[in-house]
C-alpha cells in the first residue's frame, strides 16, 4: 500500500535487498567501472549524505546529548541497538548486528556500513543548525561484518 515519506518512519522494513543491491553497487563499481576503494567509500558516504538530507525533513530527533543522539539515530533510522561511548574527543559505536554488513563478503573490500557513516556527519551537521553545541563530526570505520569480524566498529571526531 503506497504513502507518504513520512510514513516510512512507522514502518519496520527487512534490509536484505538493500544490503545486496549496495554489494552489487560496489561490486559494479569495482570490477565493471574500474573504481578504486578510496573513491567508492567516498560515494557511499555521499549516498548516506544525501538521505539524511532528506531525511531532516521528516524526523528530529530528541535526544540529551551527542551520545544520546548516536542511539536514537541508530534505533530509529537504521533500526538497531548499537553500543556508543564517548572515549577522548571521539564517539565510539560498536554494532553487532549492523543493517548493512551482515554477511563476510569474500570479493568486497568496502563496507556498507559507509553509508550510515556518510548519513550520521550530514544529520549532525544539519542538526547543529538549530543547536550550536552539537558538533559537526567525522567518521571512520575500524571494523566490519564483511570482513569477518564480529562487529561493525565506526569511531566519529570532532571535525
Amino acid at each position: 500500500m503506497p504513502g507518504s515519506r513520512a510514513d516510512l518512519l512507522n514502518r519496520k522494513f527487512k534490509v536484505n535487498q538493500i544490503r545486496n543491491g549496495i554489494y552489487w553497487y560496489i561490486n559494479y563499481l569495482k570490477v565493471d567501472k574500474n573504481i578504486g576503494t578510496v573513491d567508492i567509500i567516498g560515494k557511499l558516504r555521499e549516498m548516506g549524505k544525501k538521505i539524511a538530507l532528506t531525511y531532516i525533513n521528516y524526523w528530529k530527533p530528541e535526544y540529551k546529548d551527542t551520545i544520546d543522539l548516536m542511539r536514537v539515530i541508530h534505533r530509529t533510522v537504521f533500526k538497531t541497538a548499537a553500543r556508543v561511548r564517548e572515549s577522548d574527543s571521539e564517539i565510539v559505536v560498536i554494532s553487532r548486528s549492523c543493517p548493512l554488513c551482515k554477511y563476510r563478503r569474500e570479493n568486497i573490500d568496502v563496507p556498507g556500513c559507509n553509508i550510515l557513516v556518510g548519513f550520521i556527519e550530514k544529520f549532525y551537521e544539519l542538526l547543529s543548525k538549530d543547536n550550536p553545541d552539537l558538533p559537526k563530526i567525522e567518521g571512520t570505520i575500524e571494523t566490519s561484518r564483511i570482513f569477518g569480524e564480529k562487529k561493525c566498529k565506526y569511531t566519529f571526531k570532532t571535525a
